[in-house]
């Protein structure tokens, strides 16, 4: 039977779920996630967003695993499919439980596996941004004639 205490199983448990942000598939994610988990919808929502706006690679380190649960170093780099934009790095330490069954019963923040953030409006003076839609932005400029 497997311990949840078990360094490998993290190992093995994070490497699949950084495959699978790696491979784009959220499904594949949240297999890794039990359903009793704490936000585990909010965490679907969240990762379905992320994958669905980028390509993300991961790296994942466990600094340590005590009292049940795994302190995770995770960077990632989101690269959204938004041309021109510009690729978002993410590093955070989080917290990981397992079950003897190798599904994630927690993880935290959730967050973290959130959208990329939008960059930010660049205004000039005189001008107004009007965000249109979700994938681009339009400057309006007013102009006076003398």
């Amino acid at each position: 039977m497997l311990r949840a205490q078990d360094r490998s199983a993290y190992v093995d448990v994070l490497a699949g779920m950084a495959a699978a942000l790696a491979a784009s598939d959220a499904s594949e994610f949240l297999r890794y996630i039990d359903d009793g988990a704490p936000d585990r919808e909010r965490l679907k929502a969240l990762v379905e967003a992320l994958l669905a706006q980028a390509e993300v690679t991961s790296s994942v380190e466990v600094i340590e695993v005590a009292g049940g649960a795994a302190r995770v170093d995770w960077y990632m780099e989101v690269r959204a499919r938004t041309p021109g934009t510009p690729v978002e790095r993410r590093r955070r330490e989080v917290t990981v439980k397992i079950n003897a069954r190798q599904r994630v019963t927690e993880l935290r923040p959730v967050e973290f596996f959130g959208p990329p953030a939008r960059p930010a409006v660049k205004r000039e003076p005189g001008s107004r941004a009007i965000q249109a839609g979700c994938d681009f932005q339009l400057q309006v400029r007013r102009f006076s004639f003398a």
